[in-house]
């Protein structure tokens, strides 16, 4: 690499970290942290069962997230938000260099590829660190070795151990085994090559849970959560038809090229139609869309694009220092962290159950939060929650739904599970029925209210 490519690489990577260090926004940050700091204190009952809401109270669920938990927990209490931001920075520019590291070709042109990557995956990524940048990372790292393997066949042995973290961090720890198994497919099965992964595959065990982890992935994929969470609806037609578009492109280069396809392309397509299906995994699809294309694309320089990428990698970075100072000011005031989250959190309000026990029913976005702030109480759902079984076969988010819309059973629903207090947003379905009017007859009293949440005790 020649001096004016380590200058384009780096300045890559500076702006990757500022466009990365992104308030921490995850609305299910708060439970991931109380898991994660209870597991640090020798309390692992929140790994495999149900202790923090009174609906579905005990269920077992098998959710990889141990080293996602803790680590999160270690960096909250040591450095804050702040140090939380700083992470999914590092991790981000971390991935995304690998990939600049692991294929040839003029460092414009895989600049280039990795910025429309970055841009294709943002309406994911600009929600800040959470535990599928983890998978991003890991996915990074796995592209990374099978490519250096080329000339170093010992670098696999690094898989298993891999394997083993990917499986405790995050879901899409099950593309591990697909990404290898495809890459031994398309390329020479060797003996040595077909033990390892299987030594691999035999890795994803050594977690918590055993095999009953790949039950809760096989949840997740056959639950319509499409038809329930924002995340998971299927992207926009402009971004579907710049994937089949893109994947066109890739097809069309093989052929011109008379090229074989690698397991690369492969991916591209699994990723491709996971991103069209559900528009959480675009990221997962436009980052391996980058070392695909840098397989197949033909080899050129240009010096006109190096001096114009030298030109404006600086002016990108001064621009994103903004973002900088965004994030710090997010990051520590705890008054811009409830009034500019995703969802409106109910800050103010909490101090109301200070020093009170009960059941509460919850606004489903705010599960998370409270989890984290108010360990006395139990809640009714929060983000682990809708893909788990109920005895009606309903998601948890529809029943959630069904009682803030008050359809038929709401009331009865509520005095089924003991629920000693609601805890939602003014205005709601639920709010309308139960104003000062109407709340006694159903058997509630409005004790607090404010622009953000109103509270009902149960009489």
């Amino acid at each position: 690499m020649d001096m004016l490519s380590r200058v384009i690489f780096l300045l890559t990577l500076l702006v990757i970290f500022f466009l990365f260090f992104l308030p921490v926004k995850d609305t299910d940050f708060g439970w991931h942290y109380r898991c994660g700091h209870e597991v640090l204190n020798g309390n692992t009952s929140c790994l495999d069962h149900n202790i923090y809401t009174f609906y579905l109270s005990g269920y077992k669920w098998a959710y990889p997230r141990l080293f996602y938990d803790t680590s999160l927990s270690i960096t909250f209490d040591h450095f804050g938000f702040i140090g939380v931001s700083i992470l999914g920075a590092v991790m981000m520019a971390i991935a995304f260099s690998l990939v600049l590291l692991s294929f040839s070709g003029p460092v414009v042109l895989r600049t280039i590829l990795i910025f429309i990557s970055i841009f294709g995956g943002w309406s994911i990524y600009s929600l800040g660190y959470r535990s599928q940048i983890v998978s991003v990372f890991f996915l990074a790292v796995e592209i990374f070795i099978l490519k250096k393997s080329a000339r170093n066949q010992k670098i696999l042995w690094l898989l298993p151990i891999f394997f083993a973290i990917w499986a405790n961090t995050h879901p899409a720890f099950f593309l591990r085994p697909l990404i290898f198994g495809l890459f031994l497919a398309v390329g020479k099965i060797s003996p040595k090559n077909i033990v390892i992964f299987t030594i691999s595959c035999f890795a994803t065990l050594v977690n918590p849970y055993g095999w009953r982890i790949y039950v809760e992935v096989l949840r997740h994929l056959f639950t319509p959560l499409n038809t329930l969470i924002a995340e998971w609806v299927a992207p926009g037609t402009d971004q579907i038809l710049l994937i089949l578009g893109s994947l066109i492109s890739l097809a069309v280069l093989l052929i011109k090229q008379k090229m074989k396809p690698g397991y690369l392309f492969f991916l591209a397509i699994i990723f491709g139609i996971m991103a069209i299906s559900a528009r959480r995994n675009l990221p997962l699809y436009y980052f391996v869309l980058v070392p695909a294309f840098l397989e197949v694309i033909p080899k050129f320089a240009n010096e006109i694009m190096n001096i114009i990428t030298i030109s404006l990698l600086p002016i990108a970075c001064l621009i994103l220092l903004t973002n900088v100072v965004q994030t710090i000011s997010f990051d520590t005031d705890q008054k811009i962290y409830c009034k500019n989250d995703l969802t409106t959190l109910p800050c103010q309000a909490i101090d109301y159950f200070q020093n009170k026990n009960g059941n509460v029913f919850n606004t489903y976005e705010w599960g998370g939060f409270l989890i984290w702030k108010l360990p006395n109480m139990k809640f009714f759902i929060d983000g682990r929650m809708p893909a788990w079984p109920t005895e009606n076969n309903k998601s948890p988010y529809t029943v959630f739904l069904e009682i803030l819309q008050t359809q038929p059973g709401w009331n009865e629903t509520l005095r089924k599970y003991s629920t000693d207090y609601i805890f939602i947003a003014p205005g709601t379905f639920l709010d309308l029925a139960l104003d000062k009017n109407k709340s006694l007859e159903f058997g509630w009293q409005e004790e607090y209210r404010d622009r953000t949440a109103v509270i009902y005790k149960k009489m």
